[in-house]
């Protein structure tokens, strides 16, 4: 990974992108309903590319391992079940509403939602007509092709969004010298970090290099390579793309074109159902026509919903399924890391009786047998975890090694990660 990107995926959560919010209102609608389909949720879902990178990182998160790695949405959700989709929507909703973000970015958001679901439908349908065996594959690999958009726009908030009025389409030198890295390649090095059994990662990371350079390269390459300009042609690109696209698959230019026609009028009844308005029109600039007024009341509708969730009864509801502390602590460890990317946690719990911090062991968890041996007294007042509980504050320590400073019992504590 490059430092740029390295250092731009810490300083933000990248699965903590925004969310087309209608997708969010009828994603926490449908959890609620106790008939609702796992290829119900995976259409709403498979509508936003935020939403769609949360739920694949979460399925192949070290949690959900004995599944092996999965690159297809329906499994995705069958993997995670009806209570972490629904944890993860809750999640996410609460979060959107009270990150409030200015026009000018939800603009730009809505403009990439618009090329990314359109270079999903293009993928699947050059995959369907060039005979790709996983074509629910390519329809993901293009809805997470501008992924790396989103990205930047979350960790450049002021800068990223001037350049983007300027540069929405393709690829720029300037974003690379201005930013430090370029959208595509940020995104791959993400998608690249779930370690899927998948060229996912590669068809995003080569969506502009040259079609000499994807010529020999794996299919699902070349559909994302093509997919990204037919989700952008215009007047200008038209006849590069076409020609591209015989030169590639050997696909004429006549039912290349019958397929983009198809697909305008599907983009434009999505857009209108998630009250959204966008003019793409071939000899000119896609502008987004959506007004404040539309998205205040889709906002309304989503506070609403939240309230009405009620959170935190979700929560107790679903840690009673158990009465065991071991597996409560599980799902507390679980949910950490799915929701807010803690590769790694530990509970203790306060003995009244014994004044004393204890470790609770959960069975997957590394040195599940170690967890349950410590116990710290809080009156010795050392331990940065007897601090933090006493004082009621975050505490940390950086590094951490074996200074004869750091209390030894951290020093356990932190090499049983």
């Amino acid at each position: 990974m490059s430092n740029a990107a390295a250092v731009l995926l810490s300083r933000i959560d990248p699965t903590n992108i925004p969310v087309i919010p209608r997708v969010l209102l009828d994603l926490m609608n449908a959890v609620q309903r106790p008939d609702v389909s796992m290829t119900e949720l995976a259409k709403i879902i498979g509508q936003d590319t935020s939403l769609s990178s949360k739920v694949l990182a979460a399925a192949n998160s070290p949690f959900y391992s004995q599944f092996g790695q999965i690159s297809d949405l329906n499994r995705v959700l069958v993997v995670l079940g009806l209570s972490t989709v629904k944890t993860i929507a809750i999640t996410r909703a609460v979060q959107q509403f009270f990150s409030s973000l200015p026009q000018t970015q939800q603009n730009l958001v809505e403009l990439i939602w618009y090329r990314s679901l359109s270079c999903a439908h293009l993928a699947r349908n050059l995959a369907i007509l060039t005979a790709y065996d996983q074509p629910d594959e390519a329809y993901l690999a293009g809805l997470l092709h501008r992924l790396g958009q989103l990205i930047l726009l979350s960790g450049f908030p002021k800068e990223y969004p001037e350049f983007l009025l300027t540069h929405f389409d393709g690829q720029h030198h300037q974003e690379k010298e201005q930013f430090g890295v370029f959208h595509n390649e940020i995104a791959a090095q993400l998608i690249a970090s779930w370690k899927l059994q998948s060229f996912i990662a590669d068809a995003v990371l080569y969506q502009h290099h040259s079609q000499a350079a994807v010529a020999d390269s794996a299919k699902l390459v070349k559909i994302i390579h093509l997919a990204s300009q037919l989700s952008a042609i215009n007047s200008a690109n038209k006849t590069t793309a076409l020609v591209q696209a015989g030169e590639l698959f050997n696909l004429n230019q006549a039912l290349l074109e019958d397929m983009l026609a198809d697909i305008k009028p599907l983009m434009e009844r999505t857009a209108g159902s998630l009250g959204i308005s966008i003019s793409d029109p071939e000899k000119s600039t896609i502008k987004n026509l959506t007004t404040p007024v539309q998205r205040q009341a889709v906002n309304k509708l989503l506070g609403e919903n939240i309230k009405n969730f009620a959170l935190s009864a979700a929560v107790q509801q679903q840690l009673q399924v158990t009465s065991e502390v071991s597996s409560v602590v599980g799902i507390i460890q679980r949910d950490l890391q799915l929701l807010f990317g803690f590769p790694a946690g530990a509970i203790f719990s306060y003995n009244a009786d014994n004044e004393t911090l204890d470790g609770i062991s959960v069975n997957d968890q590394q040195h599940v047998n170690l967890w349950s041996t410590l116990s710290i007294n809080i009156n010795s007042g050392q331990s940065l975890l007897v601090k933090a509980f006493l004082e009621k504050q975050q505490k940390t320590t950086f590094p951490i090694g074996s200074d004869a400073s750091t209390p030894l019992v951290d020093q356990q504590i932190c090499r049983l990660f």
